[in-house]
């Protein structure tokens, strides 16, 4: 039986035919025009969906922050949990269920205790500005009001500035 000559085919490997090529025309297709045009509604929609993407990550950031805080457990070198961690006691590669839950670590009560003295006085000074304000806005309405009405017992037809 005479040997059967198969034509050298593509010298590509297979990944390189699937790999698309600067010259392959569906590369260069042009993108559909309603796929760039956005409603005013769609553009809300994802600026809400990045600004909650943002906010997720920083609660998640956060939670992870306190339960780092309430891990009281380091891994020895056979890679056994000791310790306690809310909720449970782990000895080693046993781990023990707990019916109560415990505090900060002691040596960063004092650290969390400064964090929420700051925030409190941070509140405290906001509010206090604000009322400040209320105060400025409310004397400078009454400036105006009184003002207006010495203006017309004089008989001013045109508002003078202060002061002249």
């Amino acid at each position: 039986m005479a040997d059967i000559e198969v034509p050298a085919g593509d010298p590509r490997t297979a990944a390189e035919r699937l790999r698309p090529f600067m010259n392959n025309p569906e590369v260069w297709r042009p993108i559909d025009p309603e796929l760039l045009d956005l409603t005013l509604e769609e553009r809300a929609r994802f600026e809400m969906a990045a600004v909650l993407d943002l906010w997720i990550d920083s609660i998640t950031t956060a939670e992870a922050a306190r339960v780092a805080a309430m891990d009281w457990t380091y891994t020895d070198a056979d890679g056994g949990r000791w310790g306690f961690s809310p909720g449970k006691i782990h000895l080693g590669d046993i781990t023990l269920p707990l019916p109560f839950q415990f505090g900060p670590n002691p040596s960063r009560i004092n650290e969390l205790r400064e964090r929420d003295w700051e925030w409190m006085e941070l509140q405290r000074g906001a509010v206090a500005a604000a009322v400040e304000q209320s105060w400025k806005d409310r004397a400078r309405a009454i400036r105006e009001r009184m003002d207006a009405a010495r203006a017309v017992a004089r008989g001013d037809s045109v508002r003078r500035p202060p002061g002249t």
